[in-house]
């Protein structure tokens, strides 16, 4: 539950100042919870460090991976994995 308060605020962290009056809803839903307190998360993140890094490796695993698909014009791999991303968050909801 930790991960996708780091990556809001990596995500909204990504953002150059100039550009933010061009994000719209999607930029603005997922970097929502970046809004959170940086104290408190900081404590959470540093309480339960284990796992928040153990998350985060499992991201940039994935990131990494699309990202290596996009360099290499995997158009198949990616559109795969995407899938396989996409029903997992289908399952969930």
């Amino acid at each position: 539950s930790h991960l996708p308060h780091v990556v809001a605020y990596a995500l909204a962290g990504t953002l150059k100042k100039e550009y933010a009056k061009y994000t719209s809803t999607g930029f603005k839903d997922t970097t929502r919870i970046a809004s959170s307190d940086p104290v408190l998360w900081s404590d959470v993140f540093l309480s339960n460090k284990d796992n928040v890094l153990e998350s985060i490796r499992g991201f940039r695993n994935i990131v990494e991976k699309i990202e290596d698909d996009i360099r290499n014009g995997r158009e198949q791999e990616l559109k795969e994995r995407l899938g396989l991303c996409k029903g997992i968050r289908d399952e969930i909801v």
